[in-house]
């Protein structure tokens, strides 16, 4: 759709973009939810409502792939930054 609105072939698409990003169209897409994400937790939506909120239809999808790119599962993903952070009186 993208390279339809450009007016490119998708083939230059996908090559230049990946040239420019180091990474394919739809993995940069899903960086990107992933970074969204990562701020709707922290501002301490659950996720449930984050993976919604990211365009996931199925809690467990948005876990997957929360992982693939993090590591870890959203919620423990959360502790470990909430953990790391300085405790203030």
């Amino acid at each position: 759709m993208l390279a339809t609105k450009l007016m490119m072939p998708e083939k230059k698409l996908k090559a230049g973009f990946r040239k420019e990003y180091k990474m394919g169209v739809y993995a940069y897409l899903k960086k990107m939810r992933m970074e969204k994400a990562k701020d709707l937790l922290l501002s301490g939506r659950s996720v449930k409502e984050v993976s919604w909120e990211v365009g996931y239809k199925e809690e467990s999808a948005f876990i997957k792939a929360f992982k693939s790119i993090e590591g870890d599962s959203p919620a423990a993903w959360l502790r470990e930054v909430e953990n790391s952070q300085p405790k203030t009186a």
